[in-house]
This record gives C-alpha cells, sequence and structure tokens, in this order.
C-alpha cells in the first residue's frame, strides 16, 4: 500500500485475494512490470523450496544463511558471520543506524494511482516517458508519513497463518540447523 503497488489496504483481506490472484492469469499480465509474486504474501513465506534449491546448485562453502530475527537483536555478533563468510575484515564495526524507516502513507489511492495509473494515461495520450520527469517519485514521496500505520491481525489469521507455514518451517529449519519453532507457536 505505502509505495502504491497494493491496492487492498486490509492485511487479512489481501490475503484472501492471493489465490484468486494466483490462478488469475489476467491480473498477472496486466500487473505492472509482472511482479505479481509482490502479491502472494504466503506463498513468498515459504522458504524451503527457495533455500533447496540453492543447497542443491551451490557448495555449502558458497551458502551462508543469517535470519532477519538475529539481524535485528544482534546485529554485530551477525555481520561478523557475514563478513567472515565473506572474507571482509571482521573487526570492522559499522555504525547502526535506520536509515529507510518503516511508514504509512496519507492518500493510498494516489499512490496506487501514479504506479499503476499515471503511466496508462501517459502512453494512451502518446507522451514521451521521461515527460514527467521526477515528479510522480516527488508526489510520492510527499504523500508519504513517518507516521507508520501497523495492522493488527486476528488471533483467527494468526492461527492460519501458523498452520500454513508449520511444515514449511520445520523443514526449513531441518535444512538450515536452526530451531525456527517460535515463529510456528500459538500466542
Amino acid at each position: 500500500v505505502r509505495e502504491g503497488y497494493e491496492s487492498i489496504r486490509k492485511f487479512e483481506d489481501a490475503l484472501k485475494a492471493e489465490e484468486d490472484r494466483w490462478q488469475n492469469k489476467d491480473f498477472r499480465r496486466r500487473n505492472t512490470h509482472g511482479n505479481y509474486r509482490n502479491y502472494l504474501y504466503k506463498r513468498s513465506g515459504l522458504y524451503f523450496a527457495q533455500i533447496n534449491r540453492y543447497s542443491k546448485t551451490f557448495d555449502e562453502s558458497q551458502l551462508h544463511i543469517e535470519l532477519f530475527d538475529d539481524l535485528r537483536t544482534k546485529p554485530q555478533e551477525t555481520l561478523k558471520r557475514i563478513f567472515s563468510f565473506l572474507d571482509v575484515d571482521s573487526s570492522f564495526e559499522p555504525e547502526f543506524t535506520v536509515l529507510n524507516k518503516s511508514g504509512g502513507i496519507k492518500y493510498p489511492k494516489l499512490q496506487f494511482f501514479i504506479r499503476h495509473q499515471l503511466p496508462k494515461f501517459r502512453r494512451a495520450l502518446g507522451l514521451p516517458k521521461g515527460l514527467l520527469g521526477k515528479t510522480p517519485g516527488r508526489i510520492m514521496s510527499m504523500n508519504k508519513t513517518s507516521n507508520a500505520h501497523t495492522q493488527t491481525i486476528s488471533d483467527e489469521t494468526r492461527n492460519e497463518l501458523i498452520e500454513f507455514f508449520r511444515d514449511d518451517l520445520k523443514k526449513t529449519s531441518d535444512l538450515i540447523g536452526r530451531d525456527l519453532s517460535s515463529w510456528y507457536s500459538p500466542l
């Protein structure tokens, strides 16, 4: 919603729309830049097949997996492991500053219009691609706010998601050798 890709404001409603979007060839065809996968919230969270594909393609010494949880709670330790894997000086200690803080938007329909409809109008009118310059991006930036609008999901939806991801997370846990049970434990 914030970047103007998603038109469904409520996360739970977007989850319900996922299966139809997955099956709908017209949705995939007309989606901006063909990135319909950005709308597949559950499917994109199935890690086992993705990691397994890399495991079968690359030697174990060429792979390094870290969890966002570790980066968030133990950033220095996590980066030291990454630096070591990359043969980068692990004594380097970067400054941790939040540069891309999440936020909200004032007018979601405006973001969606600029992202999806404005390019169609431009093409229909036969206007050159660069005519508008940076104006659409600037408008989208001005439409953002630092006040993050967080949504809560119902316990029912949370439990449905836990069940949906449980088997995949168990297989992923075995594959990467990390305990992920907290990711699928009930509240």
